[in-house]
């Protein structure tokens, strides 16, 4: 299985990461 061969789910997956992100960092900063 690899990643490059489905950009839409590579995409959505960082996407999904990146909030999750941004909400930890919010929550450290509250």
């Amino acid at each position: 299985f690899e990643d490059e061969d489905i950009p839409e789910f590579n995409y959505i997956s960082f996407t999904k990461r990146s909030k999750m992100f941004m909400q930890g960092v919010q929550r450290q900063a509250g």
